[in-house]
């Protein structure tokens, strides 16, 4: 059973149901961007690393389905269906802009492909990344098909 999240641009926010975040949630998720109603896809639903990701229409496909795995604390790491490949960062930087796609998991880069989800109250979240410390976030807090995700620092 497929269960959608909403997420909220422009730092992103997941809303988690009526369950502690620090359970393992089992199944894939469609992330949907509460403002645009869109959720975050694969480019051409590539099953290849370094494939970047974006907002896209809800279609029921697996390159739009996620599942969060469990860490510790309010860490996960996010795995894609389709391609069974991890959301991370396109490269170790710790600036904001840099392009969020999904990645093979190496022992070196694990915090790269962790994600830290922070209460913002009303059952949402912000999910933050763990090795840059910025976060999930929707480029120019577009509400447009396409639009890719970066990390960017939280604005309040």
């Amino acid at each position: 059973m497929r269960t959608s999240y909403f997420i909220c641009c422009f730092v992103i926010y997941v809303a988690i149901p009526n369950i502690a975040l620090s359970q393992v949630l089992s199944g894939f998720f469609n992330l949907v961007n509460k403002n645009s109603n869109l959720c975050l896809a694969v480019s051409n639903a590539s099953t290849l690393p370094g494939a970047e990701t974006y907002q896209w229409n809800a279609d029921g496909t697996t390159d739009k389905a996620w599942q969060l795995i469990y860490l510790e604390g309010s860490t996960y790491k996010v795995k894609n269906a389709k391609s069974q490949l991890f959301l991370g960062l396109k490269s170790p930087a710790q600036f904001n802009g840099e392009k969020i796609v999904q990645r093979v998991e190496y022992n070196g880069d694990a915090q790269e492909l962790n994600w830290i989800f922070i209460n913002a109250g009303n059952g949402y979240y912000k999910i933050q990344n763990r090795f840059s410390r910025l976060y999930l976030a929707v480029e120019g807090s577009s509400f447009e098909r396409g639009r890719p995700l970066i990390q960017w620092a939280d604005l309040g």
